[in-house]
């Protein structure tokens, strides 16, 4: 089975998706403490998680600085986002 440009992007998409969800629930403070860290609004992060809205490299960015910000309980869940992230290229 051949997949096109559009299936690569949607699965990376997804990747980051999963990532920034597991990153939300592992984080050591509550989901609308990182959102503001972040710099993103509370509905944003839910959005994502519900997989209503499409998890972008901007906001993936803003997530994993305010995790790292955070500390050393922060730093995987930051790995994680930026794990992803790499594995994106420059969509």
């Amino acid at each position: 089975m051949i997949y096109g440009p559009s299936v690569v992007i949607l699965t990376i998409m997804d990747d980051l998706r999963v990532a920034l969800t597991n990153a939300i629930e592992r984080a050591p403070v509550s989901e609308r403490t990182l959102a503001a860290a972040a710099g993103v609004s509370y509905a944003t992060l839910q959005r994502i998680r519900s997989g209503d809205l499409a998890a972008t490299r901007r906001v993936a960015g803003m997530v994993a600085d305010a995790l790292e910000l955070m500390g050393s309980l922060s730093d995987s869940c930051a790995s994680e986002i930026r794990r992803a992230l790499d594995e994106g290229g420059k969509s």
